[in-house]
């Protein structure tokens, strides 16, 4: 593999090592998202349309009713367990996923599969969906502790909430470029991810009972690439 100037040259092993070590990762942040899947409201099942993200019923709702009928009155056990929201991986299905989609981002650096501007953006929609991600569970928070939900701060979470899951998928379209020129068995669990988040970013704005199963979708190929990524590393190392 070929290194421009100034950079260390990494033989196959050495990749197929960071490869493997990347889908360690990725499991890593599968077992966190079931984790942080535990974390949900009462009376919310686990089901297909919770799916891992149980949560997301408070963040994409629809009007002031409907979120005040989530929270409950003042006290409710809701609303305890929303003002206690963090952002720590195992607690925040979001943070975890921006971590897997950050492993496959060192990834694409590694391999150099697409120009290094595309790349850059990457990067760069990881960091803002995380700090949207603090300002959307910073909200969250406000709003189990306000004893009336205002119209500021409804309008606040639907926004933030909307914009974080919009760079989420976005994010998730970008980083599956990465097996689109791998062996069928990659490709084909990286087009899934990809058409899964392409799909429920353009849903967001019409049909929000699409999104969690989506996600799960999202989740699966997840879980399917990484355990690839263990066993055969050289299905991504050596790229068609």
């Amino acid at each position: 593999m070929q290194q421009p100037s100034g950079t260390v040259s990494l033989d196959r092993n050495q990749v197929n090592l960071f490869i493997r070590g990347a889908g360690l990762l990725g499991l890593v942040a599968a077992a966190l998202s079931l984790t942080s899947a535990t974390i949900r409201l009462p009376g919310a099942p686990a089901g297909v349309l919770t799916g891992i993200t149980p949560l997301i019923q408070v963040e994409l709702v629809h009007s002031k009713a409907e979120l005040a009928a989530v929270l409950g009155p003042s006290g409710s056990e809701a609303r305890n367990i929303l003002a206690k929201r963090s952002m720590l991986p195992g607690f925040d299905f979001a943070s975890v996923w921006m971590l897997f989609l950050f492993v496959l981002y060192q990834l694409k650096s590694l391999l150099k599969v697409e120009a290094r501007v595309w790349t850059r953006a990457t990067f760069i929609m990881i960091i803002a969906t995380l700090l949207v991600e603090r300002q959307v569970i910073d909200t969250t928070i406000a709003v189990a502790k306000a004893a009336t939900v205002t119209d500021e701060l409804f309008n606040t979470l639907q926004a933030t909430a909307e914009l974080k899951w919009e760079l989420l998928f976005a994010t998730t379209v970008f980083c599956s470029a990465l097996f689109w020129r791998s062996r069928w068995t990659l490709r084909f669990g990286g087009e899934l991810m990809g058409f899964a988040a392409a799909i429920a970013g353009f849903v967001l704005f019409y049909d929000t009972r699409l999104i969690a199963p989506l996600i799960l979708v999202m989740f699966a190929a997840l879980c399917g690439l990484s355990t690839l990524l263990v066993v055969s590393p050289g299905l991504l190392s050596e790229r068609r």
